[in-house]
């Protein structure tokens, strides 16, 4: 539904008539005057609100970090902008030198509503059109600064500014029930795990692999898969980081590069099915999944950065398994087994002799039972989050 058919009035402008960049770079004081530091990780795509906050007291400052922002400042990283991360600062901290740190004239604009301009389509597509460089993409000031677009009144600005923080404040709420709900969750799997621990029983990934041939492999070697293997669909799909998660989506089904079903039959030991456990080896280790019964392929391979297991489901259950590999006990393990020279890792020998708690299969079932009630409660909440996430993108990009 359009709601706003009617523009007159509106007047076309530049974004550096209506944003001032300010730069207060400090590097020699920087880091002795504020403690609290923004990295990019810290900021949720399509989101003015940050993740997280970094410190000095838990975290080493990186050595590009001495720009210094201020609280209400619009903070735009010029790296990789198609990542669609522009968050508002809600303190006086340092991030890095690469950060723009943006304020709105107030003369001009509404300092309520020009925030969401950085994340409607409209803008996405300039950003994402001016970057340059392949190895290191990024774009410049100056090439986001010549993006134009339809300015309403004054008194308009203030009327739309309530209307969209009123839905952001409603994503917000519903955010913070599915957080709660999540950490009930958490707490449920402690507590069964603090019952299971004490009946002393422990096996391996290892252990409790299948008996079938390659029931626990990791991905091909470099050379055996690079991106020139990569085909258009149709094809056998590759599962990559993208496709798991830290206990969000038990499998993301989209996202895959394909391989020919010639070439999938050479990286046939590397095939992962239905039932399986995928566990990221390097990048964002923590990763799980578990390939649904009703997955879109019947197979898939396993890419260099992940493992795989297919479980004996006489000695435990696959979504008891893949449970643990989420909990926090697990989790703490995966540190301290994780190689840190280079790029930090496991191998496939780690993650065999990983040790799984395993009750019996009646304990399993009723566990798994109880957090799958709960998989199903914060699913329901996170589509009511995403339906509301999806009616502030359309007020967005209706208004820019």
């Amino acid at each position: 539904m359009k709601l706003f058919k009617n523009k007159d009035g509106w007047k076309r402008v530049r974004l550096d008539e209506v944003v001032v960049r300010r730069e207060e770079n400090d590097r020699e004081n920087a880091r002795e005057c504020f403690d609290t530091f923004v990295k990019v990780e810290h900021m949720e795509a399509e989101s003015l609100h940050l993740q997280g906050l970094g410190t000095q007291k838990d975290e080493e400052l990186p050595p590009t970090f001495y720009k210094i922002f201020r609280k209400g400042q619009i903070l735009f990283p010029t790296r990789n902008p198609h990542l669609r991360r522009t968050a508002l600062a809600p303190c006086d901290g340092i991030c890095g030198e690469k950060t723009l740190t943006l304020e709105v004239n107030d003369e001009v604009a509404d300092p309520r509503l020009i925030p969401f301009l950085f994340h409607s389509a409209s803008f996405y597509d300039h950003s994402a059109g001016a970057i340059i460089g392949s190895t290191n993409p990024h774009c410049r000031w100056r090439d986001i600064a010549n993006y134009e677009f339809l300015l309403p009144p004054k008194d308009q600005q203030a009327k739309l500014a309530e209307l969209l923080w009123a839905a952001d404040g409603l994503i917000q709420q519903k955010l913070k029930v599915v957080r709660k709900i999540d950490a009930t969750k958490e707490a449920l799997i402690e507590q069964h795990l603090q019952a299971i621990s004490k009946a002393g029983k422990r096996m391996t990934i290892a252990q409790l692999s299948s008996k079938e041939k390659n029931a626990c492999c990791g991905g091909p070697f470099g050379s055996d898969l690079t991106t020139k293997d990569y085909v258009s669909e149709p094809g056998v799909p590759v599962i990559r980081g993208t496709n798991l998660t830290k206990g969000g989506a038990r499998f993301v089904e989209d996202d895959f590069v394909y391989v020919s079903d010639e070439k999938s039959l050479s990286l046939e030991k590397n095939s992962a099915h239905r039932g399986d456990i995928v566990m990221t080896q390097r990048g964002t280790l923590g990763q799980v999944g578990l390939i649904p019964p009703d997955s879109r392929f019947p197979r898939y391979i396993v890419s260099q950065s992940q493992m795989k297991v297919t479980i004996d489901e006489d000695s435990a259950l696959p979504e008891f398994v893949y449970y643990y590999l989420l909990s926090r006990h697990a989790q703490r393990h995966l540190e301290i087994v994780t190689i840190s020279t280079g790029v930090p890792h496991i191998n496939l020998s780690i993650f065999k002799q990983f040790p799984i708690p395993v009750p019996s299969l009646q304990t399993q079932t009723e566990v798994v039972s109880r957090l799958k009630q709960i998989d199903q409660t914060i699913g329901k909440a996170s589509e009511d989050v995403a339906h509301t996430q999806t009616l502030q993108r359309s007020l967005i990009n209706q208004i820019f």
